[in-house]
């Protein structure tokens, strides 16, 4: 058996000299020939919020890291205090964390998009700013929660982006969705976002299509289906403090 290990690294703005939270979570996964463990690693809420002579840059430990040792990357928004201000700040996250692998994938944050530019972002990573990964019967979605209805055309491509993985997805072990904003509000048996995030989103919507539909109405009804077929859910939001 191939156990999978799942690293979840957040560093809030009032835990500058450690890490907020660090999550592990083993499950078991069988591939033939190889006994190795696959390690995935999410990063949200990462950029260095002390004075530094050089700008909007990462928190020093998560530049030091061995990031060659893992399977996939996950950056879960808030990398860079002002990532999208220049395009040597995007150069910077790239030398890092090599944007446009396809076993990277980077959920934009309110810091990250604030200054626009997206087309730094899609430059370097060469995707669209939600897209979807598949390797090792894992999948993984990475939504950018800082979609409104304003950008319709983008909102609607990515629920129908979740819509068909949630639809087709049946010989995976695992589906991993994750994003920077926490829009879990109204999601059953959770606490409201507000309590433990930055916003709660409350009124984010999921598509164009109608006011109700948020994550909790729409998303989150897609996610338990997948659930009920037998695979494992895990949902990751990158917005803790």
């Amino acid at each position: 058996m191939k156990p999978v290990l799942f690293i979840f690294i957040f560093l809030g703005i009032y835990f500058i000299s450690s890490f907020s939270t660090r999550k592990f979570i083993k499950v078991k996964y069988s591939k033939e020939n190889t006994e190795d463990t696959l390690k995935y690693i999410f990063l949200g809420h990462v950029y260095n919020y002390q004075s530094s002579p050089f700008p909007h840059r990462l928190d020093p430990r998560i530049e030091r890291l061995d990031l060659k040792k893992y399977n996939r990357i996950w950056l879960g928004g808030d990398v860079s205090s002002e990532a999208t201000l220049d395009f040597s700040t995007m150069q910077y996250l790239d030398s890092i964390f090599d944007l446009a692998s396809p076993r990277v994938q980077y959920a934009l944050g309110n810091h990250d998009i604030r200054n626009g530019n997206i087309q730094y972002y899609q430059r370097l990573t060469k995707k669209k700013s939600y897209n979807v990964y598949s390797e090792n019967k894992l999948v993984s979605i990475c939504i950018n929660s800082q979609l409104n209805p304003s950008q319709c055309e983008d909102l609607n491509l990515q629920f129908n982006l979740i819509k068909n993985v949630c639809d087709t997805i049946h010989k995976s072990k695992y589906l991993v969705l994750f994003m920077h904003s926490c829009l879990f509000c109204g999601v059953p048996g959770l606490p409201n976002p507000g309590d433990y995030a930055h916003v709660d989103f409350q009124h984010w919507n999921a598509n164009c299509q109608d006011a109700s539909q948020t994550f909790s109405s729409s998303i989150y009804p897609m996610l338990k289906a997948v659930r009920n077929r037998g695979v494992e859910v895990h949902v990751i939001m990158g917005d803790t403090g």
